[in-house]
């Protein structure tokens, strides 16, 4: 099934993936955002008393509040060393599963190359913090809690932490791209609904009622599935770092 997306139509850009020009939408806007938010921060005229609406700074702090707390309570004392690894993990993702409720627009979550390159940091990323905190005795972690069960540790946890990028990769793409799917078989059901309401056959007053409650409930539901596959990457990357860092290996 191929949906409408915008980029296919804008001269010089549309025989790029859309999941890289989309990539590059959600890092140009948060880079926006943040230049944005870190000015009003430095200026001497932001007020000390936070405002009461919802504004950009806010929004902010906001999130740098609730990753940090998520990683002291993961991460113990050490979670503030990894605020701003999940933090910007946890906002582009979050944003780019954003997208998949926007008409015409791709998630680019919704691709396996996208969410193989985050999974990759993450990899990557466990393995060096855990030999930065532990040195070459890091690799005890593979041989077990007895010598003699060497031989049968190290090629299950070889296989286990290689099992864990595929696995993060996988459970993001299959969540977004069913989900974008989801919103593209609605949106063409209100479409031919619209037509058939149109062509006169049934009356409009039956479906008047409920047909603008169908997309309110269809973005509510996008927007609660990107804020759970969130949830889920971050909190899984926090217990791999976890594992890595954690005193005993």
């Amino acid at each position: 099934m191929h949906s409408f997306e915008w980029v296919s139509i804008v001269p010089g850009i549309s025989a790029v993936p859309a999941h890289v020009v989309h990539a590059a939408l959600v890092f140009t806007v948060l880079s926006l955002l943040a230049i944005i938010a870190g000015r009003r921060l430095s200026s001497p005229d932001l007020d000390i008393v936070p405002a009461p609406r919802l504004t950009l700074v806010n929004f902010f702090e906001t999130a740098y509040g609730t990753i940090e707390k998520l990683c002291e309570e993961s991460l113990g004392h050490h979670g503030h060393r990894f605020v701003y690894l999940v933090g910007t993990l946890a906002l582009w993702i979050l944003f780019s599963n954003l997208l998949g409720v926007i008409p015409g627009l791709v998630p680019p979550t919704d691709n396996v190359n996208t969410n193989f390159a985050c999974a990759a940091v993450v990899f990557l990323l466990t393995h060096y913090y855990g030999f930065k905190a532990h040195g070459v005795a890091y690799l005890k972690h593979f041989v077990g809690p007895t010598p003699w069960l060497a031989p049968l540790m190290i090629p299950i946890e070889i296989i286990g932490h290689l099992a864990r990028p595929l696995s993060l990769t996988l459970r993001l793409f299959g969540n977004m791209f069913g989900d974008h799917m989801n919103l593209m078989v609605f949106v063409g059901m209100m479409i031919g609904l619209t037509k058939t309401i149109l062509a006169g056959p049934v009356p409009a007053w039956i479906f008047a009622p409920i047909a603008p409650l169908v997309p309110i409930v269809i973005i509510l539901l996008g927007i609660f599935v990107a804020v759970v596959q969130t949830y889920v990457f971050i909190l899984l990357t926090m217990s791999y770092i976890s594992g890595a860092i954690a005193e005993g290996h």
